[in-house]
């Protein structure tokens, strides 16, 4: 009696050290273990028994128990573990979500003050804009003002140099001869060409020179020579339409020295120039701009670019055609070319070959009488 309260003493003692509660099993649990389920199902509310295995004592087969709950106290202990480190992870992360979030509302802020800034900014130049489109407005209508005040100083001053050139003649094609006395040279050809309808009135060249660079194989460079008075010059024109020039039995060309800007401007008159030339219409350059001609019996004067945008506009079909069916020149025509003989001294019966449209528009005379 006394060995079996001795065991039950150390049994409890080793539960006690475990941390669990020992109950004792009583006298009844006892008897309920030993009699078995009365009735033929047992007790329907009771938990299957175990029955101790043979050659174990009941202090070794509570110490088993003991010994498989804590070890699934363990393994529960290790999964609560688990789970609140999870559960630590899961917190870090947001913590860190939320700190995203906080981040990504201050970019959200300071984009929203930026858009502000940038539709602010934008107001502000749109009004530069228009208040800059208004000055741009204001600006071009004083410019066309400004445009016609700068073509008639141009035209001042084109004048002005015409003027001044109008003693100069433009020679090309003249025969370049190594070591040659340009002005002698000249002098000695002009007499010749002058006394052979002129007599022996005294011609003179003041000054003569190449225009460019020389030193350039197979180019000859045009000359400028320089007389002593305008009716001097209109004599030389006026004979070279007559009869072509020839130095060293190589035709030249004579032409007035015409300020460029008054040559830049002749070029817009090219597709009146082109009909009139094609219909063998003789015209003649007006200074500044602009060109004179007789055409059906009347005396045209265009003085502007509209002046002949207008005559083409009433006139080109008809001067177009009688080009396209290549008919010889009508009477006036031909009558406006025997005035043009005539007031250059030349016969009625003559017939002149016109001025090619290079040379016109530089302000050539030069022709041929056949």
């Amino acid at each position: 009696m006394a060995d079996g309260r001795g065991k039950l003493e150390l049994i409890q003692e080793k539960t006690t050290r475990s941390g669990r509660s020992f109950r004792p099993d009583t006298g009844a649990q006892r008897r309920a273990s030993t009699s078995g389920p009365s009735g033929p199902s047992g007790l329907s509310g009771a938990a299957p028994l175990q029955v101790k295995p043979k050659g174990m004592s009941s202090e070794d087969v509570l110490a088993l128990a003991l010994g498989k709950i804590n070890e699934s106290l363990e393994n529960l202990s290790k999964q609560v573990a688990e789970t609140n480190k999870q559960v630590a992870e899961a917190l870090v992360k947001i913590d860190q979500n939320t700190t995203s979030i906080n981040n990504l509302g201050q970019k959200v802020n300071t984009n929203t003050e930026t858009i502000e800034k940038l539709l602010q900014e934008s107001a502000l130049t749109r009004k530069t804009a228009e208040e800059a489109k208004d000055i741009a407005t204001a600006t071009e209508e004083k410019i066309p003002p400004i445009y016609r005040q700068l073509e008639d100083h141009r035209l001042t001053l084109s004048m002005i140099e015409l003027k001044e050139k109008q003693t100069y003649l433009g020679i090309r094609a003249v025969p370049e001869l190594e070591k040659d006395n340009l002005i002698d040279f000249l002098t000695q050809v002009f007499a010749d060409f002058w006394q052979q309808d002129l007599g022996e009135e005294e011609f003179k060249i003041v000054s003569a020179f190449r225009l460019g660079r020389g030193g350039r194989r197979n180019k000859v460079r045009d000359c400028l020579i320089t007389l002593r008075t305008k009716e001097e010059r209109d004599k030389i024109l006026n004979l070279h339409f007559r009869k072509t020039l020839e130095i060293h039995e190589s035709s030249v060309e004579i032409f007035k020295d015409i300020p460029k800007h008054l040559l830049d401007l002749r070029f817009n008159y090219g597709d009146l120039v082109a009909l009139l030339r094609s219909n063998r219409i003789i015209f003649r350059w007006e200074f500044p701009q602009g060109l004179s001609f007789k055409y059906k019996g009347r005396k045209i004067k265009i003085r502007s670019v509209d002046d002949k945008d207008r005559f083409l506009k009433d006139h080109g079909e008809d001067l177009q055609k009688e080009v396209e069916s290549g008919e010889e020149p009508k009477a006036l025509e031909r009558g406006i070319l025997d005035i043009a003989n005539l007031s250059f001294g030349l016969h009625g019966s003559e017939k002149v070959t016109p001025p090619t449209e290079q040379e016109q528009t530089l302000g050539a005379v030069g022709g041929k009488a056949k």
